[in-house]
């Protein structure tokens, strides 16, 4: 009886630190995606052009210059007051851009 109680036991321990093991991985590997969906989110920034004038900001985006780069680009989202600030893009399904970035790189952090 002692026997099969370690067994369990060694069993279950076995498969929580294999389950901590993945989801550590998985973690690690949404924030590493995130932080290049930052730095492609800074580049692409270099094409919108902000113009303030009596409190209002005008925000002017080179639509041609991010087609180059990305033809699947359609808007430019940006919320006032917030971070928020994307180039959105729509690929020829629903799916696609839920773990591929804005430079069609297969990304889990998944792009807008």
């Amino acid at each position: 009886m002692r026997k099969i109680k370690k067994i369990i036991s060694l069993f279950l321990t076995g498969i929580c630190i294999i389950s901590a093991s993945y989801s550590t991985f998985k973690i690690i590997e949404w924030k590493m995606n995130t932080n290049k969906n930052k730095n492609i989110k800074e580049v692409l920034e270099e094409s919108i052009t902000i113009i303030e004038n009596d409190k209002k900001k005008k925000y002017i985006v080179d639509f041609e210059k991010l087609k180059k780069q990305n033809s699947d680009t359609i808007a430019y989202l940006k919320v006032n007051n917030t971070d928020v600030s994307y180039v959105v893009v729509k690929g020829t399904d629903n799916d696609y851009y839920l773990n591929h970035n804005f430079n069609k790189e297969y990304n889990v952090a998944g792009w807008i």
